[in-house]
């Protein structure tokens, strides 16, 4: 008796049938009385005979998150393939985005490969000159735990957790990842909505936050943590408890990317620190011009950052005898001041 399967892909009108004939496939493997899964053996003639086919042991698969993360990955591309319309293809990319990445971390990390590899390109397109956009460095370290931004902190029903050696954490090193998976859910979203209905009006200031503001801004600081521990004043992560002394001394004096943001506009940038009771303080701040682009800008404040860090350990001092006549100290004393102010 043939086996009709219909193509999910197809419409009414269009019905199509494919049939499966059960003749033709091959002959199930013959029974066996002995072990499941015997080694080979010798029979009477001497000649070695292999154990029946036609498996070897290996672990069953009880749900689709234990299967091997190369499977699940084309499993989830095959949900969304090129040949179907455009119309379906997005509400196929919306039910990824919002639905199946719910469902467990392998599904989350085969649906996020999918939907970044889909919209990096047209993300790249919307970025504003002369800004740069570097979402996946290969240079990236990965941690164990990492906090995406100083705001962020991870909640369970017992409380606040910060155990660094906790389950690892999803969210990259890379800060402007963050901002391109917010780019693409909104993405998504807008286009499944201008199908649904033509009243809807788009989301053209909710774009321009991202591109003005958000995407520069995470690039920045990403530049930031990059030149910074190249110079040795920034360090990436927490140190863990079984450091030596000696390193955990000298990665007290650098700054702590985690606890590190930057305030961004076109006319001016600034590096705010978060200390433990969640107050801000603005380290440094700089002048830029519109068409300054980030990796200067960075090494600006990095170098701000040091020169900073250079007159706090080392304030200028001038120390005057006390028998210099009055007009004459205020005069070096207002110099004094002035070659400070132009030190900051």
């Amino acid at each position: 008796m043939p086996l009709v399967v219909r193509n999910p892909t197809e419409t009414e009108d269009s019905y199509q049938q494919m049939v499966v004939i059960d003749d033709k496939l091959p002959p199930p493997p013959p029974y066996h009385s002995g072990p499941r899964h015997p080694g080979p053996r010798t029979n009477a003639n001497g000649r070695v005979e292999l154990a029946p086919p036609p498996f070897q042991s290996r672990r069953t698969c009880h749900s689709l998150v234990e299967l091997p993360q190369h499977i699940l990955l084309h499993i989830v591309y095959a949900t969304c393939p090129d040949y179907i319309p455009a119309e379906r293809l997005r509400r196929r990319l919306y039910w990824v985005a919002m639905y199946l990445r719910l469902t467990s971390r392998a599904v989350y990390i085969a649906s996020m490969h999918l939907l970044r590899s889909t919209y990096l390109p047209l993300y790249t397109e919307l970025v504003k000159p002369p800004y740069t956009s570097d979402p996946f460095p290969l240079n990236a370290p990965s941690f164990v735990h990492y906090t995406p931004t100083p705001t962020t902190t991870t909640t369970s029903a017992l409380g606040t957790t910060t155990d660094p050696f906790s389950t690892p954490s999803l969210q990259s090193v890379q800060r402007e990842t963050a901002i391109l998976d917010r780019f693409l859910v909104l993405k998504i979203c807008d286009d499944v909505r201008t199908d649904e209905t033509e009243l809807h009006l788009g989301s053209d200031d909710a774009f321009a936050d991202i591109f003005d503001l958000m995407q520069p801004r995470s690039r920045l600081e990403d530049l930031v943590r990059v030149f910074g521990i190249q110079t040795g004043v920034v360090a990436d992560t927490v140190e863990p408890a079984y450091s030596s002394v000696s390193t955990r001394h000298a990665r007290s004096k650098k700054l702590l990317f985690e606890t590190l943001s930057v305030n961004f506009s076109p006319r001016k940038v600034s590096l705010v620190q978060i200390d433990q009771n969640r107050r801000k303080h603005t380290l440094v701040e700089i002048q830029r011009t519109k068409t300054e682009t980030l990796e200067v800008s960075a090494k600006r404040l990095i170098r701000a950052l040091i020169a900073n860090e250079l007159c706090r350990t080392h304030p200028l001092r001038i120390h005057l005898p006390a028998s210099i006549p009055a007009p004459l100290w205020l005069a070096l004393a207002e110099l004094g001041n002035r070659l400070e102010r132009c030190s900051d």
